[in-house]
């Protein structure tokens, strides 16, 4: 079970639709479902992450799911770094 806290937003401003919001948080929410292994395992902290959608247009999952991935790969590797530099 993950230690970790998250949450999702998409803004109203951008898609007036609440089917359309709704259906962007359930891909970021699956995106960092399946890739929470990135953190989960490797941190020894714990963080609480918000994901805001800042785009105009709907996406596919493929792209939701590259974008999630980059930044917990990118926290994993800094966390990584810092965690050498305190030993």
């Amino acid at each position: 079970m993950s230690s970790h806290k998250t949450g999702v937003s998409v803004p109203k401003r951008s898609f007036k639709k609440a089917v359309d919001r709704n259906f962007l948080k359930r891909l970021m929410r699956e995106a960092f479902r399946k890739n929470k292994y990135l953190v989960d395992n490797n941190l020894s902290h714990k963080f609480a992450f918000i994901f805001i959608f800042t785009g105009k247009k709907i996406v596919d999952y493929q792209q939701v799911n590259s974008g999630i991935t980059a930044v917990l790969k990118q926290l994993h590797e800094k966390e990584g770094a810092n965690e050498k530099e305190c030993k």
